[in-house]
């Protein structure tokens, strides 16, 4: 699939390719590809060598453990993200596989083409070191969450990362279904309910996929709260 000027402007909001100059781009993009991955469609498994390196244009890949034979999901990787470039560098198998959660637009180029330019091109290496420092971001605000919050604590900063910068009253439309979201936040899919229910003492109601926030700022302070605080809050002991 050739690319578009919209593919490549997509492309550029990508931190990895954001600065580099347009004759390394071209180089990158000579043997590259543009695929669409269908929902449940496989980008790569556990323990496959890295063939390419993953850039997101649109939808969402899901990042998953599967080596008992179950799938567990450990992250969610969205447009302007990058995947696989640890693997790819390294040359060593990938450790997780990938799926694509949504209908997904993805831009694979060889691993054996980003490993030759990082050599040569500061602006490539600065900017898989960049992606690689957000992961490590991302996955240590998931380790503080498994460790120091409780599930509805879990449930109320997935919220505020759906809200964005909104503040006070607002009504958000949850992207997946329970399961899903369960997964993600490493709860069950019962705790998942019991918690949304909780939530209600702060002000969110949820219906079907529609959930309200009373106020922003008071869900962002019970999010935060030590567990003392979240057990005033809501009555509740929930892990």
């Amino acid at each position: 699939m050739p690319f578009s000027p919209a593919d490549l402007r997509a492309l550029r909001k990508n931190p990895v390719f954001r600065h580099l100059p347009e004759r390394l781009m071209s180089t990158l993009l000579r043997r590259a590809n543009m695929q669409e991955f269908q929902p449940g469609e496989m980008l790569f498994r556990r323990k496959d060598p890295p063939r390419f390196v993953h850039a997101i244009l649109a939808g969402r890949i899901g990042i998953f453990d599967d080596a008992d034979g179950q799938d567990r999901l450990v992250e969610v990787v969205r447009p302007g993200e990058t995947i696989a470039g640890p693997s790819a560098l390294l040359k060593e198998p990938h450790a997780l596989t990938a799926k694509a959660v949504d209908l997904a637009r993805v831009v694979r180029i060889p691993a054996a083409d980003i490993r030759r330019e990082f050599h040569r091109q500061p602006a490539l290496a600065s900017g898989l070191a960049l992606n690689l420092i957000a992961h490590l971001r991302r996955s240590l605000v998931q380790v503080v969450n498994l460790k120091h919050r409780n599930s509805t604590q879990r449930i109320g900063h997935y919220l505020l990362g759906l809200a964005d910068k909104r503040r006070g009253a607002i009504t958000l439309v949850l992207p997946d279904d329970q399961e899903f979201i369960a997964s993600l936040l490493g709860i069950t899919r019962e705790s998942l309910s019991r918690s949304f229910r909780q939530l209600g003492s702060v002000g969110v109601q949820k219906k079907g996929r529609r959930v309200s926030v009373a106020d922003v700022e008071r869900l962002r302070h019970y999010a935060q709260s030590s567990k003392s605080e979240v057990r005033a809050a809501t009555g509740s002991g929930s892990v």
